[in-house]
């Protein structure tokens, strides 16, 4: 993954030698302004430095590091939309579009650290099937993922938006696909517990595990190895009244009729391939077994790959 730093670097670099190279004779200062924005352009290789400088990946570091980006964004691409402007001419109407394109990006940006992520999006989806009992038509499921907790700007007031966002749909059934956290369990606190805890449905909330939930990005693992930063989060998650599914089904009954959703949970073997587009000879282990191949069935599943 170290070519996408490098491509982050690079490309800014060789945008802004080019553009300066253009308009050699519009800048006084030219080389103190192409050292300014060359300093912007480095800030990856900061955060890079500072990932390697610290002992583990704590919730300061990862902040520190998602802020650094976003100044790299601030800092690049609004100059990259002036210079793609500047570069179809050298006339009064470029001079002009080129600082209000700059300004729009930065704009877009702001809005969408400020205010577009913690906006929330509900899609309406209708399955039909002829396999499901006429006793579960109309089961109202809602499905929610990567939460990722450690990351959230302000972590109570978008998870209260969150559960009440889930609650005012009515739910019959509550599924999470995993990545509950970002790098460790602690970040699950009695506050997000109590928040999430308030999730409500008929037939609860399932939840199964992801790749940022077993531990993989926790660098300091004699501290807080990967088996016990997974189960403290499970057993937290069960505290607060879901039902983790590590590879298992259960059976969610109306009268007569029953219907099976099965939970697989993240293998922690695939962090070199959850990217893969396919996964040749995945073993579900225990996750079908004895379910009846005929029963309508719901798969909660963090990689799309497993289908």
């Amino acid at each position: 993954m170290m070519w996408m730093p490098l491509f982050l670097i690079l490309l800014p670099l060789a945008a802004d030698g080019w553009h300066f190279r253009r308009h050699r004779k519009a800048y006084r200062y030219r080389n103190l302004l192409l050292t300014l924005v060359a300093a912007g352009d480095l800030l990856p290789l900061a955060g890079i430095v500072l990932f390697w400088l610290m002992k583990d990946n704590t919730g300061g570091v990862v902040t520190a590091a998602m802020w650094i980006f976003f100044a790299y964004l601030l800092l690049t691409l609004p100059r990259m939309a002036y210079y793609i402007v500047r570069a179809f001419g050298k006339g009064r109407a470029t001079r002009i579009l080129a600082p209000i394109a700059a300004l729009g990006m930065a704009g877009v940006l702001i809005h969408g650290a400020v205010s577009g992520r913690r906006t929330l999006a509900v899609h309406r989806v209708t399955l039909r099937s002829d396999r499901l009992p006429e006793a579960f038509d109309g089961l109202r499921i809602a499905q929610f993922t990567d939460l990722h907790i450690g990351t959230l700007v302000d972590p109570d007031r978008e998870m209260r938006a969150l559960v009440d966002s889930l609650n005012a749909l009515r739910p019959d059934l509550v599924i999470f696909c995993g990545d509950l956290v970002n790098i460790r369990y602690t970040e699950l606190d009695s506050t997000a517990m109590r928040l999430l805890g308030g999730i409500r449905s008929r037939y609860g909330t399932f939840s199964i595990t992801g790749n940022h939930d077993t531990g993989n990005y926790v660098r300091d693992t004699l501290s807080l190895p990967p088996a016990t930063n997974i189960a403290a989060l499970v057993e937290r998650q069960r505290a607060m009244g879901w039902r983790v599914l590590d590879n298992e089904t259960v059976y969610l009954r109306r009268g007569d009729d029953s219907i099976s959703l099965s939970g697989i949970s993240y293998d922690r073997s695939l962090a070199r391939q959850r990217h893969d587009r396919t996964l040749p000879g995945y073993d579900f282990g225990t996750t079908y077994r004895d379910v009846p191949q005929d029963l309508y069935n719901i798969t909660a599943a963090h990689i799309p790959q497993l289908w």
